[in-house]
Order: C-alpha cells, then sequence, then structure tokens
C-alpha cells in the first residue's frame, strides 16, 4: 500500500474524529503494517473510544471499518434524512443556496425526531418517517 495514502488516511481519521470520542481522551490513530505476512495488508488504528476504531485492509483486497457506537439515535436518523434528501442535493447540483437550505430543513427535522426520541413523544407520526427504526426500538424497550 501506498505510505502516502495511509498517511492522508491517518491525518483525516485524527482530524475528523478528534472530538467524537465518547470515553476518555482522544489519542491519533497509528498505521500498522505487519512484517510477517498476515490475512490483513495494513491498518490505521486508535485506542480510543472514537467513531471509527480500526480500518484494515485484508489480503484479498477488502477494506474495512469497524466503528463504535454508530447505533445511536442521532447517527442513524440524521443518516435516515440525509438519504431521503440524496434527490434533492442531486437536483440542486452546484447551487451552494439551494444546499444550504436543504441542510438547514435536515437539521431542523432532526432536531424535532431527537427531542420527540429522547421524550418518547409522538411516536406514530416519526414512524412514518425515513428514520421510523429508531422509533421502533422505543416500542420494544
Amino acid at each position: 500500500m501506498n505510505q502516502g495514502f495511509l498517511n492522508k488516511l491517518k491525518n483525516y481519521l485524527d482530524v475528523r474524529l478528534k472530538d467524537e470520542v465518547t470515553i476518555g481522551s482522544f489519542e491519533p490513530f497509528e498505521i500498522d503494517i505487519p512484517e510477517v505476512s498476515r490475512r490483513w495488508r495494513w491498518g490505521v488504528r486508535t485506542p480510543s473510544f472514537a467513531m471509527v476504531r480500526f480500518v484494515t485492509e485484508y489480503e484479498y483486497g477488502t477494506v474495512t471499518v469497524q466503528s463504535k457506537s454508530l447505533d445511536r439515535a442521532k447517527d442513524y436518523i440524521g443518516e435516515c434524512l440525509i438519504k431521503s434528501y440524496r434527490f434533492r442535493f442531486a437536483k440542486a447540483k452546484s447551487d451552494r443556496e439551494e444546499k444550504e437550505k436543504i441542510w438547514e430543513i435536515i437539521e431542523k427535522r432532526e432536531k424535532e425526531a431527537l427531542e420527540d426520541y429522547f421524550n418518547r413523544r409522538n411516536l406514530e407520526k416519526h414512524l412514518r418517517e425515513p428514520y421510523w427504526h429508531a422509533f421502533l426500538r422505543l416500542l420494544l424497550v
């Protein structure tokens, strides 16, 4: 693997995830290339409890990302809302103002959904939304 790519990946993860630590403080990612042939070719990892803990390429070319705590309601709801607006983003193309309006709508809907999620209210309304799985879990608990 190209060392330059691994350095860029490491630096990106350090910057992107330094404020995403769930427990303790952030420790920078480290590049790990095994000296002895193993099932994996290289890895970038951190001991911190960040959203991403490991990125690894295996001998057959598959790259995996081991994540931590991505099952949180905020992450799931936000991801579903962004996916539901993908066609509006595509239509907006390079119109910066239109994209900003879309992001404002998403943020407003996400904030409302999270308030309802934490307060366990308006469940029927949210069960009709793209992030309905998050609210279904509230009914099962």
